[in-house]
Parts: structure tokens; sequence; C-alpha cells
């Protein structure tokens, strides 16, 4: 369903949030990829669909990145093929950080935040030595993760529903770039999970 190929993704330098409501959880990025102190592309991908059911996105480095979420999509499909069930979020967690965690003397680069939902909305956050947490509310990665985490911390409600979400989200990472100069690009991109499904977008 995805292609992770190189020219599509981001290289370091981000922000990626993470929302959960009371019956949907959202993943947003921003666009923007760096070499360095050099803006390497405007509009890469960040936020994938894993399998059929679940979201993930990043922030780090392209090539572990990308390694990761390979594997990840093809364990989530053989689970799912072999067992004839959805695996659950909690599992998809524990199998990336148990990836990264038997790799942390010589890390991947990366920090993920994976999203579904089981019998309700389910949002974890990764590092990159393994570290796995399941969020109540909120969480972002990346270079401006503070700046939006500020903002988070100051509008995140439970009474919001999906749009009213996103659009607290949108002004998390809007904070972001203005301060962070490894954030931005041209838009943004989303995934929605809820009761019914994935809904995947973009705003330009």
């Amino acid at each position: 369903m995805n292609s992770f190929d190189k020219d599509s993704m981001g290289k370091t330098g981000t922000t990626i949030v993470g929302w959960k409501g009371k019956d949907f959880v959202l993943l947003v990025s921003d666009r923007q990829s760096t070499y360095g102190s050099t803006i390497g592309n405007t509009k890469a991908k960040k936020v994938f669909i894993v399998g059929n059911n679940f979201g993930i996105s990043f922030a780090g480095g392209l090539g572990d990145a990308q390694k990761i979420m390979r594997v990840l999509d093809g364990q989530v499909r053989l689970y799912e093929v072999e067992r004839e069930k959805k695996m659950k979020t909690a599992a998809i967690s524990n199998y990336v950080s148990n990836v990264l965690n038997y790799t942390r003397y010589y890390p991947y680069m990366a920090f993920f935040l994976i999203a579904g939902f089981d019998s309700k909305p389910e949002l974890y956050s990764v590092d990159l030595v393994g570290g796995s947490e399941s969020m109540e509310k909120y969480t972002a990665f990346g270079s401006g993760a503070m700046f939006a985490i500020g903002y988070l911390e100051q509008n995140y409600s439970d009474k919001f529903n999906k749009k009213q979400a996103l659009e607290q989200v949108v002004k998390a990472i809007s904070s972001s770039k203005k301060k962070d100069v490894y954030t931005g690009g041209e838009g943004l991109d989303y995934i929605i999970i809820d009761k019914n499904g994935i809904e995947e977008g973009n705003m330009e």
C-alpha cells in the first residue's frame, strides 16, 4: 500500500504530533526534510499506513526509519495472515521497542509515533533505544517538539471532535515552524483512525 522510497521521506529535523481523543487518534507531520542545515525537500512524507489498520510517523534518520517501517509493515501483514486476526497496537509498539532496544549500543537514529484503534484509540511513542510509552492525551517528537508540546499543553481537550483536534494540531505544528528552523515544508500530512477505519490526507 505504501512505498517507503527514499525520495518521499524526511531525513532529519521535523515536528510530528500524536493526539488521542475519546473515540479517535490522529498523527500529523510537517513536510520539511533537511541535510544538516540544508533543506532537502519541502514535500517529504513522514506519516504512513502500516498494514491496513495502523498509522506510524517518524522523526530522525531516513535510512533507519525506512528499514524499521519496511520490516514492521511486513510483520503486521504476516501476523494477520497467519493468525487471521488484527494485531494489537500495543504489540506493534512492543515489536518496534524490542528491535530498537536490541540495537541500543549502535542505535537506529529514529523516533516513532504509532497509532491504532483496538476497542479504543491507542497512541504509543517509541524512542531510539526502545523506550515505549502509551500516551493518554498527546505527544510530539522531532526538533520542534518542545514548541508543539507547549501549545498542546494549553489547548488540548478530549471533548474536541476529529476536525477540531486536527485544527489544534495544525496550530501546534505552526508554532514549531515559527521557532524551529528544521520544521517547515509545504503543508502537512495526517492520518486519523477511529472504529470505522483510517482517513489519510494532507493540507496544502
